[in-house]
């Protein structure tokens, strides 16, 4: 399941109101003033809310957006914004009934998108990985610029539903259309080895060895296929390659934990 983070960091965005860095309390408070006044507004509700959302108080927020929703039900993003509160108050069912109506009543392909991941995320929530699945991979098929990380959501809830054919579709299909992405690649790869597929992860690693991204990462992997394939004189081979491309990293970038913790695992292969 994707973390609270994430999912704040996808939705904060929708309703296009841009939240600064500033004082969170202070500017909750300056709301408070203005809703004194106008009690109704929902405009300062959903402002509010957001700001209690980033502040933690998925509670207060719940409530704001529950009276935005009642003054102005056209204000969708309210819907939406409940849906994330609820989620976060360990409320799924009425998280999943609130976005549901949001995605009833949004107007364009991106709104439904934005919705279709937050259900996703609010079924990952109540241990259903196959619907979430779905919803994540709808939410990819309506998109116009494919998000690599709504890919991603979408094969990890195939994989949590046992379903890893239909994850690496997923992952080759975003491939595809996304070109090859390292992050996207490096999942297929690692599902490839968990199940086995030993000669395609060996054609995989290969093509991806072509980018010259993280090599001396993927030399190991390539090693480890080798092995698994009895390939031994090869393995070694290859175990020793990804050392000489870390003997050749700038000191700094040597000392990174990954790269050290590489280099041991890399020994621990070798002898």
């Amino acid at each position: 399941m994707r973390t609270r983070a994430i999912l704040f960091t996808a939705l904060l965005g929708y309703a296009g109101i841009a939240l600064s860095h500033g004082d969170v309390h202070e500017r909750i408070r300056d709301l408070d003033h203005e809703l004194a006044h106008h009690p109704k507004n929902a405009e300062l509700l959903i402002k509010r809310g957001r700001l209690f959302l980033e502040d933690g108080h998925a509670d207060e927020a719940r409530d704001d957006f529950a009276r935005a929703i009642k003054s102005a039900p056209k204000r969708i993003e309210a819907l939406y914004h409940l849906a994330q509160a609820q989620l976060m108050l360990n409320q799924p069912q009425a998280a999943l009934a609130s976005v549901q109506r949001f995605l009833r009543k949004a107007g364009n392909d991106a709104a439904r998108a934005r919705g279709l991941v937050l259900s996703g995320e609010i079924l990952s929530a109540s241990d259903q990985p196959l619907a979430a699945a779905e919803a994540y991979l709808a939410a990819v098929k309506l998109s116009k610029e494919v998000k690599p990380d709504h890919v991603l959501y979408a094969a990890d809830a195939f994989r949590s539903a046992g379903k890893t054919g239909k994850a690496m579709e997923v992952l080759d299909d975003g491939i595809a259309r996304l070109g090859p992405l390292h992050v996207l690649a490096e999942r297929a790869l690692m599902l490839e080895m968990e199940e086995g597929r030993y000669e395609s992860a060996l054609q995989r690693v290969d093509r991806m060895l072509a980018s010259r991204q993280r090599v001396p990462f993927l030399l190991y992997k390539k090693g480890l296929i080798l092995k698994a394939l009895t390939r031994s004189d090869e393995s070694r081979r290859t175990f020793s390659a990804a050392l000489r491309e870390i003997d050749a990293l700038p000191g700094s970038r040597k000392q990174i934990r990954a790269v050290e913790n590489l280099r041991t695992s890399l020994l621990a292969e070798l002898n």
